[in-house]
């Protein structure tokens, strides 16, 4: 230790002031990073979450728009069943129709 003076002991309470604010100020900063640290897992489970929405967001418009283009492409086939069974039918009529003639012409009966 330093001869005493009023020099060396103004010294000595300085350095000693100095310490006791490091010795003070340390559980202070780790508050401050504890907070910090909890605040940042706090922002990426509110991020998780978040993109956890978005993502059934988009998944239920593309169900949504799967499902129009399936039922538009049901409808078509529908139509197109439809005027099949449409031409189907004139063809057996007009089948038919030929058949009778036919029938009419070489027996002279006509079918009842």
């Amino acid at each position: 230790m330093a001869f005493p003076t009023a020099i060396n002991d103004q010294i000595t309470d300085a350095v000693t002031q100095a310490n006791v604010k490091v010795l003070t100020g340390a559980p202070a900063m780790a508050r401050n990073l504890y907070q910090a640290s909890a605040q940042a897992l706090a922002n990426a489970a509110h991020n998780v979450n978040e993109a956890q929405q978005q993502h059934y967001a988009a998944m239920e418009a593309a169900q949504a728009a799967a499902n129009t283009t399936m039922q538009k492409s049901l409808e078509q086939a529908q139509s197109a069943v439809q005027a099949a069974m449409a031409a189907a039918d004139a063809a057996i009529k007009t089948a038919m129709q030929a058949a009778e003639t036919a029938l009419q012409s070489s027996t002279g009966v006509t079918p009842d």
